[in-house]
């Protein structure tokens, strides 16, 4: 039996929290050493309900893959991720959604999109995201399959976002929690 889970506000502040470091991170250079080039110009991201919806359309399918039916009126290129994992607990969202966090495959030349689906949260032009978790039993193990629709797809071949000193492009100033991240008012 699947059963969506409802994401809390503390999940998605978790998601938002974990993401938007990790964009900070990588935009004020602290990925550098591993060939992560510091960011002129990476928004922090806002949670939407609609990308929210629309990964759990895709949550409730208990497939992993990805599906070409996410994009929405105001994002007309979404970009996806989706992991599954065997919770050791399965009432325990929160642990489900961290280990999907931390443990994301970064790797590869970001400028030119030669990264897996990862490279979507890193996209300079993603400005929002949302996210949906199922849980399902699959061979007699429960499993927590998490879909995040995020604003902005890549393509590859293409830049995922522009280098340059963490922040230098930003024209609305910088987020107030994230050092080097443009505000969610920054136009893309």
């Amino acid at each position: 039996m699947a059963k969506i889970y409802s994401l809390g506000q503390a999940e998605i502040d978790l998601i938002l929290s974990t993401l938007n470091t990790l964009r900070d991170d990588v935009s004020s250079g602290s990925f550098a050493t591993i060939g992560f080039s510091y960011a002129a110009r990476m928004v922090a991201l806002i949670w939407d309900d609609e990308l929210a919806a629309q990964a759990g359309n895709k949550a409730r399918t208990c497939e992993y893959s990805f599906d070409a039916c996410r994009n929405t009126a105001k994002y007309p290129s979404v970009g996806q991720v989706v992991a599954m994992y065997t919770p050791t607990d399965p009432s325990d969202k929160a642990g489900s959604l961290t280990n999907f966090l931390k443990n994301r495959p970064l790797k590869g030349d970001v400028q030119t999109a030669a990264l897996d689906d990862w490279g979507n949260v890193l996209s300079d032009k993603a400005v929002a995201i949302g996210c949906a978790v199922e849980q399902f039993t699959e061979s007699g193990s429960i499993r927590h399959l998490i879909v995040c629709n995020i604003s902005a797809a890549t393509t590859v071949g293409q830049r995922i976002y522009r280098k340059g000193t963490g922040g230098d492009l930003c024209t609305t100033g910088f987020d107030s929690e994230y050092n080097t991240l443009c505000s969610p008012n920054e136009p893309i």
